[in-house]
């Protein structure tokens, strides 16, 4: 029986994450979650560059927000976590605005870490990008995340797959939790 649970929402931006949050966060399954958000809006808030714009700061920043939760958190739910921040960070390093020794600090950290989440519910693209004034309207931006994301996840056994309406997603991971505790 599994007294702490961690979990995570994972996948590029506009796809439903936050959104599906909030539905979980108001089921029974999770009232004794913390639920926590994403990290990358309140670094933005703080000055620092994201989305295609990021930096090395900015991921050095949204790395150790995923670590600690990782580390120090007992039972959660959050809206990101070690997969997203390897999966931008690698976009950046190929785009030469992140160095390469960073993507691959980035890859030992998931690998090492990525198996104490109880979960990760992964939300692929299946809508347009909604358009809220801090995240990425670049198609092509979002396409090459996804793609990044799709190829790692497979190395992970605790990534379970959530499509269609918010209701399926929620009702598919909260059978997923249940049947982990």
């Amino acid at each position: 029986r599994n007294t702490y649970m961690k979990i995570a929402l994972a996948g590029t931006h506009s796809t439903g994450k936050t959104t599906l949050l909030k539905e979980l966060s108001s089921r029974e399954t999770f009232s004794d979650f913390s639920i926590l958000p994403e990290i990358t809006r309140s670094i933005k808030e703080k000055g620092f560059s994201i989305n295609e714009q990021g930096t090395l700061d900015t991921q050095i920043l949204i790395m150790n927000s995923h670590m600690e939760n990782i580390l120090y958190k007992d039972q959660f739910l959050v809206d990101r976590c070690l997969l997203d921040g390897w999966a931008y960070t690698t976009y950046l390093a190929m785009q030469s605005r992140v160095p390469r020794w960073f993507a691959d600090y980035a890859t030992n950290l998931l690998d090492t870490y990525m198996h104490r989440y109880d979960a990760v519910f992964y939300l692929p693209v299946e809508f347009g990008i909604e358009d809220d004034g801090v995240r990425s309207t670049d198609s092509d931006f979002r396409k090459q995340v996804m793609e990044l994301l799709e190829y790692k996840i497979t190395e992970f056994s605790n990534v379970h797959l959530l499509q269609g309406s918010v209701g399926s997603r929620a009702d598919h991971a909260e059978a997923i939790v249940r049947s982990l505790r």
